[in-house]
């Protein structure tokens, strides 16, 4: 898409997003990543493998 609206303002314009600073956006992915392996870790072993085995 070569244009695209959210709520009425442009967010993407000539395929290039628009008003997002990428290196931000980044370093912001980064740090939730490592605060949920942080969570995920900390968490009890047979809490873990019991929702895992739930799932499959």
């Amino acid at each position: 898409m070569e244009t695209v609206l959210v709520d009425g303002e442009i967010r993407k314009r000539a395929g290039q997003l628009v008003g997002i600073d990428i290196a931000d956006l980044a370093r912001w992915c980064a740090e939730s990543l490592d605060d949920i392996r942080r969570r995920y870790a900390a968490l009890p072993a047979d809490v873990v493998e019991s929702a895992w085995r739930g799932l499959f």
